[in-house]
């Protein structure tokens, strides 16, 4: 809505207008004729209908700009309807995590899938050891990564790099990770215009592989030794670099233990050993940070988690407390930007509020994220769960309800509960015209709902049943999915 101020600017300019028409108002005299007072009305109307024209206008360019952020969603109204139905092993095309997937037939051969049904190619044929398994089981073994930069467009991608093996991880029954042990790995070069094989090579071991600048291949695994990163040519294969960093004596690992993460940072490969911190390494293999060096005295936990752009932010706990540190693109601790608190993350983030972060602890704290200086902070959010940013508010959820907050100040606008009887989910969407929220009934056998907020006032506009069978509710690009648990299948709702 405009401000204030706008409007009376109108109304102002529109009566000085009609002043200055009529010659009686300009002696200043309070008598006025009949005819002008029904002129003034009229006047005032369309000045009236000009700023609410404006209005609307204005409303519709912020609707359309939202609806272009990612994450809002098509527009909900009162009633869902299933839709077309995804099994669960090809969610990935459904919630666009890559630009394709590895697929698992029943007797162990894999494909890779372009998602869109562009293009399909053929990995590894028959495997006897992965047919024993269940395909919606296995959640690694092989990887598949488009060469593009972290938060890229994968439209852009020109080559898709597969580390394929006969083994696999596997989930069994109870919940725990299980390893199929491999006999042989290799890299598989696919161009993405057709899926044609650019490149195959054999490698002795991986687990996983990230894609680097200067057409290098980086792959890691972990042996009872210790964890190794090397670096290869992505269409030969020759080795270019490596190093082994041995556990530290002593300390042993089984082998559902052992494992090795890579994955491209910018321009750098961020590299965590088995047991280890983490490690930014040049395209090159020279270590350009090792944060093993940088905890510290008095550090008795630490984490870190990256951002889809390849930002990395490190978490460490001391005595004082916790500490975020937003590492630099090009790994100088100097450009660093360190923040108080553990990193609250939102689910959506319009740019409305340029530069907020957000903290929680005792407390949530709003900072800039460019200088690490603290904007504000809010002592009377203290268990919230889960947050968005949209045109200028904080949104958090919490079990105690649900807040707006003046992203500028972290003053409280608004608040409110899900009702008698309901408890909020963990998670907030928006469609760009509400805030969306879903509500569980605390008595077992009743549906759970999709509640729909006016996100100016806090007012409940409406709520939406559950269709049958679901049981949870996520965006997924612009679409809203349900999970079907009992088919182990996501349904497009609409």
């Amino acid at each position: 809505m405009a401000r204030r101020g706008e409007l009376q600017e109108v109304l102002l300019d529109d009566d000085a207008a009609a002043q200055d028409a009529d010659p009686v108002a300009a002696t200043g005299r309070r008598r006025v004729p009949v005819t002008w007072l029904v002129g003034g009305v009229l006047v005032l109307g369309a000045g009236l209908g000009a700023t609410q024209w404006v209005v609307t206008e204005r409303e519709r360019a912020a609707d359309a700009a939202l609806a272009r952020v990612p994450g809002v969603i098509s527009p909900v109204d009162e009633v869902l309807v299933a839709g077309r139905r995804v099994p669960a092993r090809e969610a990935g095309a459904l919630f666009g995590y890559a630009g394709g997937m590895v697929d698992r037939a029943a007797d162990g051969s894999q494909t890779y899938t372009r998602f869109g049904g562009a293009w399909s190619t053929l990995l590894l044929g028959p495997v006897a050891v992965l047919a024993e398994q269940e395909p919606s089981t296995i959640v690694g073994g092989s990887w598949c990564v488009d060469d593009v930069v972290p938060g890229g467009d994968i439209g852009s991608a020109a080559r898709v790099v597969c580390l394929i093996s006969d083994g696999a991880v596997v989930v069994e029954p109870s919940g725990s990770l299980e390893r199929v042990p491999a006999s042989a790995h290799e890299v598989v070069v696919l161009s993405t215009a057709a899926g044609r094989v650019l490149a195959r090579w054999p490698v002795d071991a991986g687990d996983t592989l990230a894609v680097l600048p200067d057409d290098t291949v980086a792959i890691a695994y972990s042996s009872p030794a210790g964890t190794t990163v090397a670096g290869f040519d992505t269409l030969s294969g020759e080795q270019r670099w490596s190093r082994t960093d041995p556990f530290v004596d002593g300390v042993t690992y089984s082998e559902n233990d052992l494992s090795a993460s890579v994955y491209r940072a910018g321009d750098l490969l961020a590299y965590s050993p088995t047991g280890g911190p983490l490690r930014l390494l040049s395209a090159e293999g020279d270590v350009v940070r090792d944060l093993t060096e940088e905890v510290g005295t008095g550090a008795h936990g630490m984490g870190w988690a990256t951002d889809v752009d390849g930002t990395i932010s490190w978490q460490v706990t001391t005595t004082d407390g916790v500490r975020t540190t937003f590492l630099s693109p090009d790994g100088d601790p100097a450009a660093d930007v360190t923040i108080g608190g553990s990193r609250f993350d939102t689910a959506l983030d319009d740019g409305s509020v340029p530069g907020l972060v957000l903290t929680r602890d005792d407390m949530l704290r709003g900072w800039d994220a460019d200088t690490g200086s603290r904007r504000w902070s809010n002592d009377t959010v203290i268990d919230a769960s889960h947050a968005l940013i949209m045109r200028g508010k904080v949104f958090v959820g919490s079990t105690s309800g649900l807040r707006a907050l003046d992203g500028a100040t972290g003053q409280v606008l608004w608040s409110t509960k899900p009702g008698r009887g309901w408890t909020l989910g963990s998670t907030m969407f928006t469609d760009g015209r509400h805030l969306l929220v879903p509500v569980t009934a605390v008595t077992a056998g009743d549906r759970s709902q999709l509640v729909a907020y006016d996100p100016a006032t806090g007012q409940e506009v409406f709520r939406a049943d559950f269709p049958a069978g679901v049981s949870q509710v996520v965006p997924a690009g612009r679409s809203l999915v349900g999970l079907d648990i009992a088919a182990n299948e996501y349904v497009v709702l609409g």
